[in-house]
């Protein structure tokens, strides 16, 4: 049969990857463990459901401290409209902890999750940067499927399915 006439299968639609409770509980372990950045990174990632691009944009003056919300600029986002996202109490302290000592090494306008490398000092965290951080702890605790979207994924999916 040629390929303009073989029949052709409906496709499945299959649902992207969530870890499973076990395996979330296990990365969420090994966060605490990572320097106060990365845990900063990792839970507003996943309570705010960002996109990697919102959360690589953050300044320091979108966090709101007092209110435990996040200023999502319009420019950021995919579909170019302004956002605010409340973050709960769990991870108050360590958002607390990393924007004051932020705000200590530099002034409210500079990027909330700057590069450490000399290549780029004072610009945000390039996205590779932040795909590597990802990837080398999901290696770490054995669940490689684990990506930069999966903390946006599994919070709306529980969002959704509350």
């Amino acid at each position: 049969m040629t390929e303009h006439n073989q029949n052709h299968l409906p496709l499945k639609h299959q649902s992207p990857w969530l870890p499973t409770d076990d395996q979330w509980l296990t990365f969420l372990q090994m966060v605490r463990h990572e320097p106060l950045r990365n845990q900063a990174m990792i839970f507003l990632a996943y309570e705010a459901a960002l996109r990697s691009n919102e959360l690589l944009a953050l300044r320091v003056s979108d966090i709101d401290l007092a209110q435990r919300a996040v200023s999502i600029r319009a420019e950021t986002t995919k579909t170019r409209q302004a956002r605010v996202v409340m973050y709960p109490e769990s991870i108050h302290d360590i958002i607390a902890a990393y924007v004051t000592w932020r705000y200590q090494a530099g002034d409210e306008h500079s990027p909330l999750f700057p590069s450490d490398s000399s290549l780029n000092p004072g610009q945000p965290i390039l996205h590779l940067t932040w795909s590597k951080i990802v990837k080398e702890l999901a290696l770490r605790v054995g669940v490689p499927q684990f990506s930069t979207h999966t903390f946006r994924r599994k919070r709306l999916h529980e969002l959704f399915s509350a």
